[in-house]
């Protein structure tokens, strides 16, 4: 496990990964948020995908996957919600939890870094 990300998702870095699309004409990522659980806003989020309120010291995370057309990400072009495509969320609680949901989307936790090294789109 790495240490090193998890202590960038637990000072609230949201990190990511680029992976295999399910299509050549289009590229994917998965994106991982770390929630604030200080926060009204990350609790209300949570309560609004009807997800359990986990203990504040516990890293709980957003994980997003999805795919977009390869020619609006050639372009350059600002993307919307609208322009992903396969979009699912998951929610974890806690480091192993964090680490088994990333291995069922085929992604080793040492694979996330910055939004920016990935070209993250969104």
């Amino acid at each position: 496990m790495s240490y090193a990300v998890l202590n960038q998702l637990r000072r609230g870095k949201p990190l990511a990964a680029s992976v295999p699309s399910k299509s050549p004409d289009r590229l994917a990522w998965i994106g991982v948020y770390p929630l604030d659980m200080a926060s009204d806003h990350s609790r209300r989020f949570l309560e609004n995908h009807r997800q359990p309120i986990p203990l504040p010291n516990v890293l709980t995370c957003h994980i997003r996957h999805f795919e977009v057309d390869r020619g609006l990400v050639e372009q350059d072009v600002w993307l919307s919600e609208r322009d992903l495509q396969n979009s699912t969320s998951y929610f974890t609680f806690g480091d192993e939890d964090l680490v088994k949901a990333l291995k069922r989307l085929g992604v080793e936790i040492e694979q996330l870094e910055p939004h920016w090294k990935t070209d993250y789109p969104i």
